[in-house]
């Protein structure tokens, strides 16, 4: 966490508060990307975006659909020998 002082200042016909050095490069922002504000009587909390997770087209179960120990090559499956345990 980094405390600092800055100043509140006119920026066209907006308020702007500069984020300079650590003040930026520790919360990961960077020039046009999106934040999340969080604005109460106590002040404003800023936080980068949380991305949101993509929909994948296929659920697990559809994929496993129809999955058998042949088809997922379970017959290729060895047993280790007592050398790869550690047993000699």
């Amino acid at each position: 966490m980094i405390h600092m002082r800055t100043k509140v200042q006119c920026w066209g016909n907006s308020l702007a508060i500069r984020l300079t050095g650590a003040a930026r490069t520790v919360p990961h922002f960077s020039e046009n990307m999106f934040v999340d504000l969080e604005i109460s009587e106590d002040g404003i909390h800023i936080r980068p975006e949380k991305k949101a997770l993509k929909k994948l087209p296929l659920t697990e179960s559809q994929l496993l659909e129809g999955m058998t120990p042949a088809l997922a090559h379970a017959d290729e499956l060895i047993s280790p020998i007592q050398q790869e345990w550690g047993q000699e």
